[in-house]
């Protein structure tokens, strides 16, 4: 017999099974657990993230901001009508009883172009009042749309 001659099989022995077939007990929880391992802090991480920035997206400084930019002539005209909130790319909210502050960046689209809004807020008294409102185009020109209020006339005393 040649010693490269394939073996002939003997009909009652059963054929090997395959690697996996033999440590599929212990290698598929394996594979779970450490699967589980990875994913479970990076849904986590990403949760939080994502939940970090739609606070943002919502909240009332940046829905102020959005309406200030939106009825800018100036913006309207580069931008073209409608003018709508793209993503939030970052920020910061903190409040303490009825008051607090707010930055907020993101970006408004238009039919003509896209610009970066940035945006800064105060709140008094459960009010909200916009300081910055900013809009910087891709050619880095800026509108800068805060308008502060105008102090109320006093009236003269009697």
């Amino acid at each position: 017999m040649n010693p490269y001659d394939a073996p002939q099989s003997d009909p009652d022995v059963p054929p090997q099974r395959g690697w996996f077939r033999r440590n599929a007990l212990w290698f598929v929880p394996t594979m779970l657990g450490l699967g589980m391992v990875c994913v479970c802090p990076i849904a986590c991480c990403s949760g939080t993230i994502f939940g970090v920035f739609k606070a943002l997206e919502e909240s009332e400084a940046a829905a102020m901001a959005l309406k200030v930019v939106q009825d800018s002539p100036e913006v309207k005209e580069r931008l073209g009508e409608p003018i709508e909130m793209g993503s939030v790319s970052g920020g910061n909210i903190s409040m303490v009883n009825d008051g607090g502050e707010a930055m907020v960046n993101f970006s408004v689209d238009g039919p003509r172009g896209t610009a970066q809004v940035h945006t800064e807020a105060d709140r008094q008294a459960g009010q909200w009042s916009l300081r910055t409102v900013e809009v910087t185009f891709p050619d880095n020109s800026k509108i800068d749309l805060y308008d502060p209020p105008t102090p109320a006339a006093e009236s003269p005393s009697p």
